[in-house]
């Protein structure tokens, strides 16, 4: 079974795509473990990491981590491409956490 890197299953932004998505963004910040986003939420927005880290965990195997996004990464994006419910849930880590948030309107 191949073996996927977690650098090319994750891209990372670079610094001009993020001044894009800056402009349509609300900068939000969360504490340690304040929860992102819930597995079965609908209609998410489109998360950047612009400092701290977002833990990705699953629900479904006892919030089991499946990866951790840090600063010019991402999450949100197959949801708003799908428009299924979330089926993973997002805890902020780190003492403060600073996401670039969009919503899907935008």
């Amino acid at each position: 079974m191949a073996v996927i890197s977690q650098e090319s299953a994750f891209p990372r932004l670079t610094d001009a795509e993020i001044k894009i998505i800056q402009s349509m963004a609300e900068r939000r910040v969360y504490r340690d473990g304040e929860t992102v986003f819930r597995s079965g939420d609908a209609d998410i927005d489109f998360f950047v990491v612009e400092s701290g880290q977002i833990e990705i965990l699953n629900p479904t195997d006892n919030d089991r981590r499946v990866t951790t996004h840090g600063p010019g990464e991402f999450a949100g994006d197959i949801d708003l491409l799908t428009r299924r419910r979330v089926i993973v849930t997002a805890v902020a880590r780190g003492d403060e956490t600073v996401l670039l948030r969009v919503n899907p309107r935008r």
